[in-house]
């Protein structure tokens, strides 16, 4: 008997999530939360400033929503915000999370500077410790020198998602 592919196992399970708004890359710049629903699943996402997040992340924490669903992308902020509200994530087989140092864009005598932070992000130790040991956090914005820790490594912070996680209200 042939097994089904990943890509035909990947379809199956987002058929699945039919119910379920799926939260755009720009999930957090136009609405937050609201345009996200139970559960949120966050896909294609590669972060922007971290504010929003953070505030997304304390909302969920305060009970915003029950269940937040990784697929695809996760980088830079939307990283940061899934290690924030960690207890209600899972991913899926897709998941990637992207990280590079965090940095401000400033202007300085008419003209846009970017400002690297020196420390590390604000991620949880365990999440630090794995970066610092694949590449540390790069100072740059370009997707393809971050680095990534894709499901395979993601497992050890992550639970996969499964039917209970994608259906919260079914619990």
């Amino acid at each position: 008997m042939r097994r089904p592919s990943f890509l035909v196992a990947i379809g199956a399970l987002l058929l699945s999530l039919s119910s379920v708004h799926i939260a755009k890359a720009d999930w957090l710049s136009g609405g937050g939360l609201g345009r996200c629903g139970e559960p949120c699943v966050v896909s294609l996402n590669f972060g922007g400033p971290i504010r929003p997040f953070l505030k997304a992340a304390k909302d969920i924490k305060a009970g915003a929503r029950r269940q937040v669903v990784i697929t695809w992308v996760c980088a830079s902020s939307c990283s940061l915000f899934a290690d924030k509200v960690r207890p209600r994530v899972c991913i899926m087989p897709s998941t990637v999370f992207v990280f590079h140092r965090s940095y401000q864009d400033i202007v300085q005598e008419g003209k846009s500077v970017r400002v690297w932070d020196t420390g590390d992000p604000p991620y949880s130790q365990d999440i630090i410790s794995w970066v610092h040991a694949h590449g540390g956090f790069p100072k740059t914005d370009h997707y393809d020198d971050m680095t990534k820790m894709k499901v395979e490594e993601a497992r050890r912070f992550f639970p996969l998602c499964t039917k209970k996680h994608l259906h919260p209200s079914r619990m």
